[in-house]
């Protein structure tokens, strides 16, 4: 946050988020310096830019006259790839699965006939050891370092309650 509005003295705990006019989320009305409450919009942000007008600056809390901001988080532009995604995904899985076969009948074809289910337990033990072991761990852990809010018990974050969704694409 920009100096000028690390000034309220906002409550860590409190997880309100609003959507600035600007299109910047802030994780309270009092993070975004909002000082009229008004259902479910807020007036008079210090640290929200008004988009399109002359005093706009990039960044949040330079700009010449305060914003407004709305209840909840800013809306996702994303929603027009979650078909290509599936499709992408659908077509992953099936050109995984059709080179399954092929590596059974290699090592059937290429092993001496008493070497064959020994050959096959190893190939297995490798597929679960360096591909499916490690890899919910690997994701596990990129998906983690996107949380910005975790929930607390007993001093210690238990799981995510919310991700920063910029992070997540990257």
């Amino acid at each position: 946050f920009y100096q000028s509005c690390m000034t309220c003295s906002c409550s860590e705990e409190a997880f309100n988020p609003v959507c600035g006019s600007d299109g910047v989320e802030f994780r309270s009305p009092c993070y975004a310096g909002c000082k009229i409450d008004t259902s479910l919009n807020y007036t008079d942000c210090s640290c929200v830019g008004l988009p399109n007008s002359p005093g706009h600056a990039k960044s949040p809390g330079h700009a010449k006259s305060p914003g407004h901001a709305k209840s909840g988080p800013c809306a996702n532009n994303c929603a027009h790839l979650l078909i290509p995604f599936m499709i992408f995904s659908s077509l992953t899985c099936i050109l995984g699965s059709l080179s399954q076969t092929p590596s059974f009948m290699m090592i059937l074809r290429t092993v001496t006939p008493e070497d064959k289910s020994f050959a096959l337990g190893i190939q297995f033990m490798l597929f679960r050891v360096l591909a499916f072991l490690p890899a919910p761990v690997l994701y596990g852990s990129a998906i983690d370092t996107t949380c910005i809010l975790w929930g607390k018990k007993c001093n210690k974050n238990t799981s995510c309650h919310y991700y920063n969704l910029d992070y997540f694409r990257q």
